[in-house]
Formats: structure tokens, sequence, C-alpha cells
């Protein structure tokens, strides 16, 4: 039996889903825009064909259509076949969406010719070629090769290049090398580790590498011209660039005398560890780290050695000085180079060095203090030594501090 309760409960049920808020909305999609006009679509040439040879291309798909379009063939022997079955014609047909071409087209009866044949799809064509061999040329200009730079390079270091492929030719050809900036540029075909710089020749898939020094000047190049069939290569190998490095001078009280270097971790350990014995005077001057040509000058090496009966060091910038030094190996230990300088004057920036002796001894100092070396010279006790051609006592040129 159906109470009042629950004919009002389903009264408001009813009610809640015919209420006008709720109407409900369809919508209708229309259908797609026909399409039997085809996306664009393009063929490779194919090259390298035999004489009087078939050819197939196939397409896997024409796509962009979503109904069936009209396909036509024009010129050469070209054919086509709608879904690849095999029956190859050349009279109009249709093709369907999603549909596979095949094409076949005989090549030339002659080297070097080509052959088109044009597919028309729906209004939208492409065109089909094929080209046969061509008669051999000897052929002895490589393609362009090129080999990367070495930038930051030390002076007179040795650089060899990464390798390149000898490329485009189908005989062999002539192969050298000239180098500018430096005595060492050579090559080596198969980069086996022997290198030359002889001309000779080289054959196509042949590699190739450099071998070249770096100047021997901070901030200076050297370029190898490798050339190839008359096809010429530049490897360049350029240095780091000047660098002025300071010259640090500590007193030795207990052996009179002062020692200079370059070294900064040398001048700080003897400094910190050692204070009574090696008192630091700081900077005294700055000279170039490699060989370096300004003001048609060329820096000199400043050599520094070590006087073992002496228990003390020796600079020169006299190459002849060093070697009868260096000889005595008893008695000198050879330090090699402490920075170069230049030997006379006439750079910017750069003032003496004044070198003196001791009279009756091996003691020599070294000061960039005109004063001091003035007052030091006057009496006697020390006697100055410059290099020939400089004022009295200088023995070289270096930059302030």
């Amino acid at each position: 039996m159906i109470t009042a309760s629950a004919l009002s409960n389903l009264s408001k049920t009813i009610d809640r889903f015919t209420t006008p808020d709720e109407t409900l909305t369809h919508s209708v999609v229309g259908a797609p825009a026909t399409v039997a006009v085809p996306d664009v679509f393009t063929f490779r040439p194919v090259r390298n064909v035999a004489l009087s040879t078939q050819v197939f291309v196939r397409l896997t798909k024409i796509s962009g259509l979503n109904v069936a379009a009209p396909i036509s063939i024009s010129g050469a022997d070209g054919e086509f076949s709608v879904r690849c079955r095999g029956v190859y014609t050349k009279q109009a047909a249709t093709i369907f969406p999603d549909e596979p071409l095949c094409i076949r087209i005989t090549s030339s009866a002659m080297s070097g010719a080509t052959v088109s044949t044009v597919i028309t799809i729906g209004g939208v064509s492409a065109t089909l070629s094929v080209l046969t061999d061509a008669l051999p040329v000897d052929d002895t200009v490589p393609e362009a090769f090129s080999f990367a730079s070495v930038l930051g390079a030390s002076p007179g270091a040795i650089s060899v290049s990464q390798a390149i492929v000898v490329s485009g030719i189908n005989k062999p050809t002539s192969i050298s090398i000239n180098g500018v900036g430096s005595t060492a540029a050579m090559y080596s075909v198969g980069c086996n580790g022997a290198f030359n710089a002889a001309p000779a020749t080289v054959s196509n898939g042949d590699t190739v590498c450099l071998r070249l020094a770096a100047s021997d000047f901070e901030g200076g190049s050297a370029v190898a011209t490798l050339s190839i069939g008359g096809v010429d290569g530049i490897f360049l190998v350029r240095n780091y660039s000047p660098m002025l490095v300071s010259r640090y001078r500590i007193y030795m009280p207990l052996n009179p005398g002062h020692l200079l270097t370059t070294d900064e971790n040398e001048y700080n350990f003897l400094t910190k560890n050692y204070p009574q014995e090696f008192i630091g005077e700081g900077v005294d001057h700055k000279i170039y780290r490699g060989r370096v040509s300004v003001a048609n000058q060329v820096s000199v090496p400043n050599y520094r050695l070590y006087l073992r009966p002496a228990a003390r060091h020796f600079w020169t910038t006299d190459a002849n000085e060093y070697e009868i030094l260096k000889a005595d190996t008893a008695n000198v230990l050879d330090e090699g180079v402490d920075g170069y300088l230049y030997l006379f004057a006439g750079v910017d920036g750069t003032v003496p060095l004044y070198r003196m002796v001791l009279a009756g001894t091996a003691i020599h100092h070294w000061t960039t203090d005109a004063n001091e070396f003035r007052v030091l010279t006057s009496s006697n006790v020390w006697l100055a030594e410059g290099a020939q051609g400089n004022p009295v006592g200088v023995s070289g040129y270096v930059w302030q501090k």
C-alpha cells in the first residue's frame, strides 16, 4: 500500500528530472570534407644505374587523400601499378587512400644519360629520374679538407693534427707540404707515426695527419699548408699569449748575497720556512716566461746555474758563458732558463738590469735600482759587469715590477 508520504516523495523525484533547467541537448557532427588532392610527394633521383635496366620504385602510401583520386603517367618508358600487384600500365586509372603505388622505368642505353617520367595524382605531379653510369674520367682533384687549429701551444712544442681522409679522386694524386714559422712541417700518409716532408702521391681513402712545431716565440704562430691534387688545407698552431712573470729577490744574510727567482713557490717556501736564512724582498722586476719579439728585438734566455763550491746561484744572458759553466758538471748544476729579457734598450716599459761582481770573489749581484748600483760600484768593492753594447754595468733590460 502506498502511503501519502511515499506519493509525495515520488512526485518530487519526477519534478527534479523534468525541470526545464536540465533539458537534454544534442549536437550533430558533420561528415568530413572530401579530399581528392594528395599531399605533395617527391622522388629522389636514382643514380649510377646500368644501361637499359629496369628500375622499380615503390610508394607505400599516398598521404592526404580520403577518397579515390585519378592517376596518370607520362614521359619515357614509365609505367605504374596500383597496389603493386605486378601488372603495370600507362593507362590512366584511379588510386584509393592508403593504396601502395609501384613505378617502373627503363634506364637509357647511353652512358651518362637521364630518363624521366612524371606521375600525376589528383593534380599533384612528381618527376622520377634515372641516371646511367657516366664514362669514367680521371679525377685527381679531391674534396675540400681542413684541419682544426691548435691554440695555446707552448713555444717550440710539437703538435699533431687530426686525420683527414682523401676522397673524391679515382686515381693517385700529388701531395706536398709547406710550413711557415716552423721548420718541422711534415705529413704522414696512414697516420702511422712516420712523417716526412718530401712530395709524394696519395690515393682515394688514404688518411693523412700533419706534424708541426710551434713558433719559438710567445704569441707566435706556425702554419702548415698541405696540398693534395691542387687543393690546400691549413693547419695552424698558435702559441699562448705573451705573459710577464714576477721575479722575486731574496736576501741571504748567512751567505751574503741575493737569490732571484721567478718561482713564487720557491720564494714563499724559503722565506716562510727559513726566515733567518732567506729574507724576502718582494718583486724586484718582471720578465717574460718565453721568447718574445718586440720593437725589432727578440728576448733572450736568462740562464740560472748553481755554483756548488760557492753555494750560491748565478745568472747570465751570455749563451757562451752558460755553455762553458754548465759543462763543469762537478762544480756547476745547470738549472735552465729563468725567464727571458731584452738584451738592449728600446722596448717601452723596460728598465736596466745591472750586474756586478764582488772584487776578488765569485759573488755576483743584480739589481734594477740605479742608485744601488751607483753606490756599490763607486767604492770599487763591487765591479760593474755589463753586456757589450750597453751602458756600464747593464746586462739587459727587464720590465718594471
